[in-house]
């Protein structure tokens, strides 16, 4: 996602892809690649994502929003204190978090592909039985969102 929104924010120095597009595509494809073998070992019957297994010598990715936006703004040359920003560069900024983190959800169409590519992880794990004349539920408390719309049969024949 980093490098994702680096590399919309370095269009505002030179308005072309740089550096940091080529590491988001170099990032993605290792992504894709990770996602599709977790895929295929979920239809083997075995464990899928969440992938809960972290190397001892790994060190995680965990980034805030303020972190996306202290690096797209020094990226985009406006330095890292975003009180020092003005109200347009403050803007440009949420511009470049908001459509890296798209690009990142919904990426391009990479070298071999038909289509973009659809991240497992984001993919319903379990339903949600739905009774006649409930109108309560508790969701799982991992529940992230609700995919679909609810619908509702008729009386069954």
């Amino acid at each position: 996602i980093m490098q994702s929104c680096l590399s919309v924010a370095e269009l505002f120095q030179d308005d072309e892809h740089g550096i940091h597009w080529q590491r988001f595509l170099q990032r993605l494809s290792f992504s894709v690649a990770m996602d599709l073998r977790e895929r295929q070992t979920a239809e083997d019957g075995l464990s899928g994502w969440p992938v809960d297994e972290v190397e001892p010598d790994e060190v995680t990715a965990q980034i805030t929003y303020q972190d996306l936006r202290r690096e797209c703004g020094a990226e985009a040359g406006f330095g890292r204190d975003s009180r020092a920003w003005s109200h347009e560069q403050s803007k440009l900024i949420e511009f470049s978090v908001q459509n890296g983190y798209r690009t990142y959800w919904a990426p391009p169409i990479m070298e071999g592909q038909k289509e973009p590519w659809d991240w497992s992880f984001n993919k319903p794990v379990a339903e949600l039985v739905l009774e006649a004349n409930v109108h309560k539920y508790d969701l799982p408390a991992d529940c992230g969102s609700i995919v679909e719309e609810f619908t509702y049969q008729g009386a069954l024949p």
